[in-house]
């Protein structure tokens, strides 16, 4: 029998927010260790309204006059305390807390650059400075600069990442060369809800820039969000419910944009505040584009136009926070592929999060979040709806986190997701499928002599019961990864991961069967396909100087029945046929990272950020060539702060796509130059934050030979834009 899910239904919400009006149990301070965080400048100065967190934990607030930060009642353990202020300074620092003792670290602020150190949220937070693993995130001037209107071109930049490129309003990463549903989106750490994994033409339901961080975990690290994510995961940190505390009663920024390729606007305000132990959230945004231009014209029907908006609170205590919000998405965009093609894209979402400290043994406190989705959008042709896509989803996930045992910390949770989707119109290709998973897992690191050891276990309940004559399909399968990394002496770090790991078929692969307009396809799914079987490893080597660092993977993946979509040469409706099938595949690629200071000191900082990646895909029977492969490329970004003003030069090259599957076309490489000049007006608690960027600055006319379209779908060209940000 299934589990069901927990909490999951709307009606659930009213009982959550009386609970949090009524938590007297999260008022109260227990007893334990103090930690007193004095904050200061790079001078030495005290630094007030600095804001001090605990990261993985809903703990934050501000320093006073005189530079300090105050938590208490904190159990024994490792714990990571980060600083940052409204003006983009950062500080972190690992400490040790011992039962009932009271510690005092000071954190030293550094200046803003462009080569920032942020956190990743996983079974146990890590400085992205120090770890070997393939995870990546972007926040503050770099996100700023990389935001576009889809999630997908966002994080084009990012090792490992490409995107399908249906449209500016629909590109979806992928990572890896991996995409669908192998590629799982997360919106602080529950699912998105959206349809983006059934179809390129589908957009993703948010708009990257109005969130504070987008993160990118890459191979096994993605276990604990679900096994199915043989890419990976992205998680876009933010959203209506508050995390942590505001700490003040107001605080809060705004983006705004304008640029000269198909004339993008944009602007989002994001605004917190706190009374008493409530924290709130408010936000608002709006983007609207024209259809733009490539390096050779206008591509008609390109033109994106979003708005979002969203609301919500949470009561905080000493020992934890209940809180719920709601989110609200509207997308309306063109199809490059069909001239009277467009898309109407609705989501609204409301979520409710919570977590607090027990005292149960070895357990040490329990986080749990659960969303329902009402998405919907419809595909018309002209002024009449071929097709309308109903999803409503709703997900619900619980953690424990437990104290040491035997040496080892972790996480032990369960998670459950229903889905109902249905396909309307006369261009109905998916008949109408219920959806229900369920996983239990368990997450577990610790230290053995000189090695640190990560290990996970999964087990997953899937069933679909399409409604009509197509065959019911369940699944139940069981996952395993194991992770070891070690310090060979003080600069070198290594890691090695093993995994194996499923994936069951889902609807549109299972029971496609009729033409779809907006991608130009007749898709014709197999009702047979059976589960996949992943097996993987991956080797990490990460090297730290005093003003550089490098960090490289190298990865291996061998799938038995792995599913794909491919083009058979034959029409139908007139419209190309995209069947999906299975064969055994294999993967393998591997991916560069590092930086470089060239020159550092609190008023001048001169930067060098390289990379690249690859990635192959091919089937072990025929060994032929799997479709879509992106090539390889090489990037890199020279950045000089120089106080106040920064300056910013990148080149990126793609590769020819030449290893081609059947029925597929070469792709020409290109090379994509970027330039930005940015300026930062510092207040007292304030910044003023304004970039000048130019985009394909040569006006390369570059296809993407990820995208089933890339002849009608070309990237945009050159593009100049004037970004601000006010954070106060």
């Amino acid at each position: 029998m299934l589990p069901k899910l927990l909490l999951a239904r709307l009606g659930a919400y009213p009982l959550l927010f009386v609970l949090a009006c009524q938590a007297p149990a999260f008022a109260v301070e227990p007893a334990g260790a103090v930690l007193v965080v004095k904050v200061v400048s790079a001078q030495g100065q005290p630094v007030a309204g600095a804001n001090v967190s605990l990261v993985g934990f809903p703990l934050r607030t501000r320093t006073n006059e005189q530079g300090h930060a105050r938590f208490a009642g904190l159990k024994a353990g490792r714990y990571l305390v980060q600083a940052t202020t409204p003006t983009g300074e950062t500080a972190s620092q690992e400490v040790t807390l011992t039962a009932g003792a009271e510690l005092e670290v000071p954190l030293r602020l550094q200046a803003a650059t462009f080569h920032e150190e942020v956190f990743v949220s996983a079974a146990h937070p890590e400085r992205l400075s120090e770890t070997a693993r393939p995870v990546t995130a972007i926040s503050g001037d770099e996100l700023l600069l990389a935001a576009q209107p889809s999630l997908g071109e966002t994080l084009r930049w990012q090792p490992g990442v490409t995107s399908t490129f249906y449209s500016p309003g629909s590109s979806r990463p992928l990572l890896r060369g991996q995409g669908g549903d192998r590629v799982r989106i997360l919106q602080s750490g529950l699912d998105l809800g959206d349809a983006s994994d059934t179809s390129p033409d589908h957009g993703v339901a948010l708009t990257p820039s109005g969130f504070d961080r987008i993160e990118v975990l890459r191979g096994p690290a993605a276990l604990l969000y679900g096994t199915e994510t043989l890419g990976g995961v992205v998680n876009a940190v933010g959203g209506p419910v508050p995390l942590a505390p505001a700490g003040t009663p107001l605080l809060g920024e705004t983006r705004w944009s304008l640029a000269s390729n198909a004339w993008q606007r944009t602007a989002t305000t994001n605004l917190q505040g706190q009374q008493g132990a409530w924290s709130w959230h408010a936000g608002l945004g709006t983007q609207r584009s024209n259809d733009y231009r490539s390096g050779r014209g206008k591509v008609t029907n390109s033109y994106v136009r979003n708005d979002d908006a969203s609301v919500g609170m949470a009561r905080f205590g000493h020992a934890g926070f209940l809180g719920v919000g709601f989110a609200y998405h509207k997308s309306n965009y063109g199809s490059p592929v069909e001239e009277d093609v467009h898309v109407e894209l609705f989501r609204q979402r409301w979520e409710a999060r919570g977590e607090t400290a027990i005292n149960w043994g070895k357990l040490a406190r329990v986080r749990f979040g659960v969303a329902q989705v009402d998405y919907h959008h419809q595909e018309f042709e002209g002024s009449d709806v071929g097709t309308r896509v109903e999803n409503q989803h709703t997900s619900a996930r619980v953690e424990l986190y437990h104290n040491p045992i035997l040496g080892f910390s972790g996480i032990l949770g369960v998670e459950g997701q229903d889905r109902d989707l249905v396909v309307k119109g006369e261009e109905s290709y998916l008949p109408p499928t219920t959806s229900k998973k369920a996983a239990a897992f368990l997450w577990e690191h610790g230290d053995v002599g000189p090695m640190h050891w990560e290990i996970g276990g999964r087990w997953d309940w899937v069933r679909h019961h399409p409604r009509g004559e197509a065959p019911r399909r369940s699944f139940d399968y069981g996952s395993f990864t194991v992770s070891a990394s070690r310090n060979l002496g003080d600069a070198l770090k290594l890691y090695v991961s093993l995994g194996y790991t499923g994936k069951a078929p889902n609807p549109e692969e299972l029971y496609s069967n009729g033409p779809h307009a907006a991608t130009g396809l007749f898709e014709v799914g197999n009702d047979q396909l059976r589960l996949e079987r992943n097996r993987h490893g991956e080797l990490g080597l990460r090297w730290t100087g005093p003003r550089a660092s490098v960090q490289a993977n190298l990865f291996r993946a061998q799938v038995d029945n792995f599913t794909f979509q491919t083009l058979t040469g034959e029409e139908e409706d007139e419209l190309p046929v995209a069947l999906f099938r299975q064969s055994d595949a294999r993967f393998w690629g591997a991916e560069l990272l590092g930086h470089w200071d060239l020159l550092s000191n609190p008023d001048s900082h001169l930067e060098l950020t390289y990379g690249a990646d690859a990635v192959r895909g091919k089937l072990t029977e025929s060994q032929g060539n799997l479709p879509r492969i992106p090539p390889a490329r090489v990037f890199s970004h020279l950045q000089w702060y120089k106080n106040p003003a920064t300056f910013r030069l990148g080149v990126q090259r793609v590769l020819p796509a030449t290893r081609l599957a059947p029925e597929e076309t070469r792709s020409p490489g290109y090379t994509l130059v970027e330039a930005a000049v940015g300026y930062r007006l510092l207040g007292a608690r304030t910044a003023h934050i304004l970039w000048l960027q130019g985009t394909n600055l040569t006006n390369t006319f570059a296809l993407n030979h990820t995208s089933f379209f890339k002849e009608k779908s070309p990237l945009p060209g050159r593009n100049i834009s004037l970004r601000y940000q006010l954070v106060f």
